[in-house]
């Protein structure tokens, strides 16, 4: 293997060495009706929605926290992703947990590639943790 090759390995290897999993707020997105210019305040309704005003659903959303994430961070999440879509509120909001694993992603990697015939062989060990989570409904009120 020659000079530059040998250097862009370990480079790559050292960039991922760096990269962990488990460790940051996740935000997933699933539009479920239409995008709408962003709006700046967004309303959270936790439970049922009893509202008499007429909505649109445009968008599930899901949240799910690092270790140690505390509810408010996560409202705070969810408030701007849905204020991006243009939502007016996020109703039906709710909290759950959800076992993450937290880790290095190098480390993981080379886990993978290594044989369990090797006697010396040790798969590598994430850290498991409770995570909260919260999803909801973003909504975009209509008016008539």
């Amino acid at each position: 293997m020659n000079i530059s090759k040998s250097f862009t390995v370990v480079v790559g290897f050292l960039f991922l060495s760096g990269c962990m999993v488990g460790n940051k707020i996740d935000t997933e997105i699933t539009p479920i009706g239409e995008s709408y210019s962003p709006t700046r305040k967004v309303d959270i309704y936790f439970g049922e929605f009893h509202e008499e005003r007429k909505y649109e659903q445009i968008a599930f959303l899901r949240v799910r926290g690092k270790q140690r994430s505390r509810t408010p961070k996560l409202i705070e999440r969810i408030k701007l992703k849905a204020q991006s879509l243009g939502a007016d509120a996020v109703i039906n909001l709710e909290t759950t947990r959800e076992i993450r694993r937290e880790g290095s992603l190098a480390l993981s990697l080379i886990d993978n590639f290594s044989t369990s015939d090797d006697p010396h062989y040790q798969p590598y060990e994430y850290d498991e943790y409770n995570a909260l989570v919260l999803t909801g409904v973003a909504i975009k009120y209509i008016d008539e």
